[in-house]
């Protein structure tokens, strides 16, 4: 991104900005989500939303295509201070993750690559296997800021359960006087 677009903003407030954007367009996914913290990161704030956006269409269609019912289509939002890894300097974790069938193992090396889908294309005008390729072009612009996935998902527990979980670092910023 141009210097002139970046801004240090409130990694919280972009999320219920994707949150109530995505809520807007009527679709049926319930969000849980949970902060922890002062998560301010320096971003284009706009390419952060369509992130945000790409991974929740994302979960949405996962849950379309195993034909979960509505009442369990949950996507999980986290955001946290990274306190683990201090040695390697101060980043905030975002982390979205649904409950869907999950990613292949086979499939789990390629979704990054432009033009993968899983998905069926039955209109030959709709293009597909963009969404993920655009996330991590954008997540790689951002200077240190790293992008990976987990499926299926392992809990603090040690639990495996099936899904899928984006986790997405950025270098924090500290801010003193904004509110979030």
């Amino acid at each position: 991104p141009l210097a002139s677009d970046l801004k240090i903003v409130s990694l919280n407030k972009l999320i219920e900005i994707s949150i109530r954007t995505f809520k807007n367009l009527k679709t049926k996914i319930i969000f849980e989500h949970y902060y922890g913290g002062k998560c301010f990161i320096e971003c284009n704030q706009f390419e952060i939303v369509q992130v945000l956006l790409n991974l929740f269409k994302n979960s949405m269609e996962s849950y379309n295509i195993s034909g979960t019912e509505t009442e369990n289509r949950v996507v999980v939002v986290r955001t946290y201070v990274d306190r683990e890894n201090l040695d390697q300097g101060k980043f905030v974790i975002a982390s979205v993750e649904d409950f869907s069938n999950g990613i292949s193992e086979s499939d789990i090396s390629k979704i990054w690559n432009q033009g993968f889908t899983t998905k069926e294309v039955d209109d030959v005008n709709i293009v597909r296997g963009q969404g993920l390729f655009i996330v991590k072009e954008i997540i790689n612009k951002h200077l240190n800021s790293n992008i990976k996935v987990e499926s299926p998902i392992t809990k603090p527990n040690g639990s495996v359960i099936s899904g899928t979980k984006f986790i997405i670092s950025f270098p924090q910023k500290e801010v003193e006087l904004i509110n979030q």
